[in-house]
């Protein structure tokens, strides 16, 4: 699940942290455990094209802009977890259920 997307409306580019680099250049995948590895670490960043268009009426991907699917896109791909459902403003009914939320909500 994706939530706050719309809060990204009206960036030129996102950018999306893929890992984390400490003081001997040591590379951790994961978010770093201990303080003194985390006090001292640096994020390595993709960066993504962002949107102007506001989204808050979207209620299907394909409502979305491209720049929004590809982010979509990128990030299910990374954790290698597909996305079901995606917010997209503080209200209950500002929700995109995806093809594979769809897909599970049928198998309940």
């Amino acid at each position: 699940m994706i939530t706050k997307l719309d809060v990204f409306s009206g960036f030129d580019t996102i950018q999306v942290c893929t890992r984390y680099r400490g003081d001997d250049e040591a590379t951790f995948d994961s978010f770093p455990y201990h303080q003194s590895v985390l006090h001292h670490a640096v994020g390595d960043y993709v960066e993504l094209p962002g949107w102007q268009e506001d989204i808050t009426e979207a209620r299907s991907l394909d409502d979305l802009p491209q720049a929004a699917r590809d982010y979509l896109d990128f990030i299910a791909d990374f954790i290698g977890v597909p996305i079901v459902l995606v917010g997209v403003g503080p209200g209950r009914e500002q929700i995109i259920w995806t093809q594979s939320g769809d897909r599970l909500a049928a198998a309940a």
